[in-house]
């Protein structure tokens, strides 16, 4: 079974002549048992630990690539031991709300394991906890598919803890006193757990439309002066990440810069794997130059996606016609499994291409690339992928 799930096995020295159970049984448990010995300091400490109990009203937010950020919350009620009871109530910032209840496990007193139901799909959870048990960080994602993940941030909500957790959008354009754009507002969320007192933004004009202690809703205008990360406060709470304000997009990455999408479908059992796709503008630094430390990210931009032949082999056999699209939201979705008879040598659906991301503002366009390869099926998943 091993060799036939890691047949390069066989290419290693003494693969088939060794004597696994000899070795197995005398130098290496002898070596690990001195590597990682039954009883440690950090063991006896470790038992020691009074664990926390998890129960209780959680703030939640959190970025899934391609549609944006999320916030929301999740309240736990203990079930015995370990184990927990969850309901979700989340929102993206385009308005799309998910909700739904799950349940889940807490090993080793702050490794959160979890499922949780929206809708008719299933989700995974991935989590850890901090040492004093009031904040987590980690992935939601759905059953099957741990590429397309949300990374969350939950804080307990109590009453002596209070902050900043997210601000959507996190960058913000400011025109200059002479252009026409000037005076214009755009609305500003900052979400955070006991949020109270003034709201300041270095460089802006601030109007508070909507505030709770969950959430506060801004109508922001700038004033042209200032350019770059400026300092954001909810009373005497400071964000801990940057707020931009920023002139122009001065080029985009693509993320991944890489990908990997599998065909599938077709009434066999391996489903199609899409691959997920996001553009972030950025800003140059003080130095004027791209790709460098100091230039600052805009977060995710709103862009056309677009594919195409990564070189000349995959022009000659069609690659972007019959590989798969993308859609609005960055998301690359395969073609069916099997040999196409359309295709040059009735080959399958596989494709060597370039993931095009275009930009336009005003009369300025930015490109951005990325390469995929839409390949086939993984009939044998590893233990660790």
């Amino acid at each position: 079974m091993h060799l036939g799930q890691w047949a390069s096995i066989e290419y290693q020295m003494l693969a088939r002549e060794r004597d696994w159970r000899a070795d197995a049984l005398g130098p290496v448990s002898e070596k690990l048992g001195q590597m990682y010995p039954l009883t440690t300091a950090d063991w006896t400490d470790w038992q020691k630990t009074l664990w926390k109990d998890m129960s209780g009203e959680w703030r939640i937010v959190g970025h899934l690539p391609g549609q944006g950020d999320l916030n929301g919350v999740m309240k736990v009620i203990a079930t015995g031991g370990d184990h927990y009871q969850n309901d979700f109530s989340l929102t993206f910032s385009d308005g799309i709300t998910l909700t739904g209840s799950g349940k889940s496990i807490v090993h080793s007193g702050y490794e959160w394991r979890g499922s949780v139901t929206f809708g008719e799909d299933k989700f995974r959870q991935i989590w850890a906890a901090s040492e004093d048990g009031n904040s987590m960080t980690g992935q939601i994602f759905k059953k099957g598919h741990p590429d397309e993940s949300i990374k969350i941030t939950a804080w307990r909500k109590t009453p002596n803890r209070h902050g900043i957790m997210s601000i959507v959008p996190s960058a913000l354009k400011t025109a200059l006193k002479t252009s026409s754009e000037n005076g214009q507002s755009t609305e500003v969320i900052i979400n955070g757990v006991n949020l109270s007192g003034d709201v300041m933004i270095s460089g802006a004009q601030v109007t508070v439309k909507q505030a709770t202690a969950d959430q506060i809703i801004l109508s922001v205008k700038t004033d042209g002066t200032i350019t770059g990360p400026v300092k954001l406060t909810v009373g005497n709470d400071t964000a801990a990440q940057d707020f931009v304000l920023y002139s122009q997009v001065d080029y985009l990455k693509v993320t991944p810069e890489y990908g990997i999408s599998r065909v599938g479908g077709t009434g066999g059992p391996i489903p199609k794997v899409s691959a997920q796709f996001e553009a972030t503008g950025y800003a140059v630094g003080p130095d004027g130059l791209a790709n460098t430390e100091d230039d600052i990210s805009l977060g995710m931009m709103p862009v056309i996606w677009t594919v195409d032949n990564y070189n000349a082999m995959a022009a000659e056999m069609q690659d972007a016609k019959y590989a798969g699209h993308i859609t609005p939201q960055g998301t690359f979705i395969p073609a069916a499994a099997g040999p196409n008879p359309e295709r040059k040598y009735s080959t399958n659906n596989a494709g060597d291409l370039k993931i095009i991301a275009t930009y336009t503002d005003g009369d300025r366009t930015i490109t951005a690339e990325a390469h995929l390869i839409a390949t086939v099926q993984r009939w044998n998943n590893p233990p660790i992928m």
